[in-house]
């Protein structure tokens, strides 16, 4: 989706030739104990930095640690494809090694049905159109969640889902019932913010802020009044699903729960969940949320010299809201220098229309992708 950008994104996204790549690593880099990656050898992997020369001798490097560091190994990937004379780009021979073995990833197995066929630029149903339906459990799951943590006996007894990201959940308590309305909004790629009126108490509101990313769901939650503020963390692993929660009032922890998830089985998909997977689908792990979402993920490796490169595919399925968000990528791994590079590859949205058919919908990506994905997919609708 458009937004608006920096400096910084706009400087990369003009990159239009490259004069030399370089990759490496700062082994020294200090990471976060929880989340640190290592390498296969059971050793600390450090930080990957990336140099590049371009266009009239502009010179810009970024660390992963950095915003925009993706977007400038996607751009720099996506010109180095495009490149005739690749051997004219200067890099040492790790950084080549790395680069080539991008810019060789060919794209997931089902966006092959797509080319040759018509896309539209102008969609059947808009893909956030049911935004409600697909965030309004996770408000009632909130405010369940929140009735206890306070100590209430509040139930939410019906909700209903509106046009885009509105909906009403109906609250129920010993001597009342409150009506709270949802509303959801989409900032970017990646972020949701939800605001649930009248909660916890009728002058006050209850915010989140959800992030959806390839491995990781994060949902924050505060209100100013009540002093709540709590944090539910979801990480996406093989062969298991790890799920925090912590809940604090007034500055002091009043709840903390961390649980391992195990895999559900994919033939316990119904036919409509099943539909929302791209075709030529098996994922090797199924995850349940605790609010009927679904989380898929398949893993793929591959290993020639010095190269290791893993291929990754994840769904989040919205079966309530016949609505599903697929992302393939992959990581490049130079086992000799410990450089590691992303890339991402598609980026697809489907959704059930109201005659049964599926409408897909193929995201434009930054940069990484190869040009037939932006030239005969990116951007387009396609009925099946």
């Amino acid at each position: 989706m458009l937004h608006k950008m920096s400096e910084q994104e706009i400087r990369i996204r003009k990159i239009s030739k490259l004069r030399m790549v370089s990759l490496y690593e700062f082994t020294g880099a200090v990471r976060n104990p929880e989340t640190e990656r290592k390498n296969p050898d059971g050793t600390p992997r450090g930080c990957t930095a990336i140099t590049v020369l371009c266009d009239e001798n502009e010179q810009i490097t970024l660390s992963e640690m950095d915003p925009y560091f993706a977007e400038l190994c996607d751009q720099a990937l996506m010109i180095y494809a495009e490149t005739k004379d690749r051997e004219s780009v200067l890099m040492d021979a790790s950084t080549r090694a790395v680069m080539d073995a991008g810019v060789s990833i060919g794209e997931a197995s089902y966006t092959d049905a797509f080319y040759g066929t018509k896309g539209s630029l102008t969609p059947d149903l808009s893909y956030d159109a049911h935004l409600g339906k697909r965030f309004v459990p996770l408000a009632e799951h909130l405010v369940t969640a929140a009735e206890a943590l306070l100590e209430r006996k509040g139930q939410v007894t019906d909700s209903t889902t509106g046009w885009r990201g509105k909906g009403l959940l109906q609250l129920t308590t010993l001597n009342e019932a409150r009506k709270l309305p949802v509303l959801t909004e989409r900032t970017n790629d990646t972020d949701y913010r939800m605001i649930i009126g009248g909660y916890p108490i009728a002058s006050e509101n209850l915010h989140a802020d959800i992030t959806v990313e390839p491995e990781r769901m994060d949902v924050a939650f505060a209100s100013e009044k009540t002093d709540l503020a709590g944090r539910w963390e979801f990480q996406f692993m093989i062969p298991y699903m790890e799920a925090r929660l912590s809940v604090s009032r007034g500055g002091k922890e009043i709840c903390y729960e961390r649980n391992r998830i195990q895999s559900v089985n994919e033939k316990e998909f119904s036919e409509r969940e099943r539909k929302l997977l791209p075709d030529d689908t098996n994922p090797d792990v199924c995850y349940r949320l605790p609010w009927g979402v679904i989380y898929t993920l398949s893993e793929k490796s591959e290993t020639f010299g010095e190269i290791d490169r893993k291929h990754y595919q994840r769904t989040f399925l919205y079966p309530e809201a016949g609505y599903s968000e697929t992302v393939s990528w992959s990581v490049i791994r130079n086992t000799e220098s410990g450089v590691v590079l992303k890339k991402n590859n598609v980026r697809m949205i489907r959704n059930i229309l109201g005659d049964g058919r599926c409408q897909s919908f193929f995201c434009t990506l930054s940069g990484g992708s190869n040009g037939r994905y932006r030239t005969e997919l990116a951007g387009k609708y396609f009925i099946s």
